[in-house]
């Protein structure tokens, strides 16, 4: 969203978008040759009428090697800090994917945009969603806290997954 345009509110003077460009560095460094991976933006444009459009960096599952790191990271360097911030419709497209196990939801906190915009709602309804699938979300908070956290937390601990904070400091 354009809120990543931000700096992380922790003292440093680094965006939050770069700390999201770092974290998946990270990432995807630290995945084996065998995973297969996609990256995905979800832009709820701010103009009206809205076109939410997801764009992904492959459009399929791409197996881990150096060749994909690479694109993947250069296709995440050209994604702008654009737009609201929206979950339920691509947390729901992710999870109807074939052979999607797990998914890692990189946010600065709670949706503002979208069918289910209020926290709460996408807490009782992505459930039902993903009642068949059972995959896990492992959500990553980048700079900041309060309700923020404990929307993320909530969201990864219903889908059996762990949530990771993540700073400029």
């Amino acid at each position: 969203s354009g809120s990543m345009r931000n700096e992380a509110n922790d003292g440093s003077d680094v965006t939050k978008l770069q700390l999201v460009v770092d974290e998946v560095t990270e990432t995807l460094d630290g995945l084996p040759d065998d995973v297969r991976f996609d990256l995905a933006v979800y832009r709820y444009p701010s103009e009206y009428p809205p076109r939410p459009k997801l764009t992904r960096a492959f459009g399929s599952l791409e197996l881990t090697s150096k060749k994909s790191r690479k694109k993947a990271l250069a296709w995440l360097a050209q994604q702008e800090a654009k737009g609201w911030g929206a979950f339920m419709e691509p947390l729901e497209s992710a999870v109807g994917l074939d052979d999607v196990d797990t998914i890692i939801l990189l946010s600065d906190g709670r949706p503002s945009r979208g069918r289910l915009d209020r926290d709460f709602r996408i807490l009782q309804e992505f459930p039902h969603s993903n009642r068949l699938r059972f995959t896990a979300i492992h959500t990553v908070l980048i700079g900041t806290k309060g309700a923020d956290r404990k929307f993320m937390d909530s969201l990864a601990r219903i889908t059996g997954g762990r949530l990771r904070e993540v700073s400029g400091r």
